[in-house]
């Protein structure tokens, strides 16, 4: 199964925790950190803070990947929410809406 992951961020948040953590005025750096790391591993970046994964994975690898953000501490106050679908074909299967504070999946399906 292949997914799409999508990142929810309140901007002016990250913006003030990214220059707290990295003392970087540049805080869109975290789109190219976030980019970075899922490009290096599989997933193709098609807009803004979307991507799709290049190969099949299970929620079990997504749940991972998710917990592998975990260390970059200014994401963890402006992230709302990652949302992942299961596509199946062109189409959207599956919604799991990802929080990180605390760690919540809920899962919607689509019929």
């Amino acid at each position: 199964m292949r997914f799409c992951l999508v990142f929810d961020f309140v901007t002016n948040i990250l913006a003030q925790q990214y220059y707290q953590f990295t003392a970087n005025h540049s805080w869109r750096n975290a789109y190219t950190v976030i980019r970075l790391l899922l490009t290096g591993i599989g997933w193709t970046h098609v807009q803004g803070t979307v991507y799709f994964s290049q190969n099949n994975a299970n929620l079990g690898e997504i749940v991972n990947l998710v917990n592998s953000l975990r260390p970059l501490q200014y994401l963890r106050p402006a992230l709302r929410n990652i949302m992942v679908f299961e596509m199946s074909g062109e189409t959207f299967k599956t919604f799991y809406n990802f929080e990180l504070n605390p760690f919540i999946v809920n899962p919607l399906v689509f019929s």
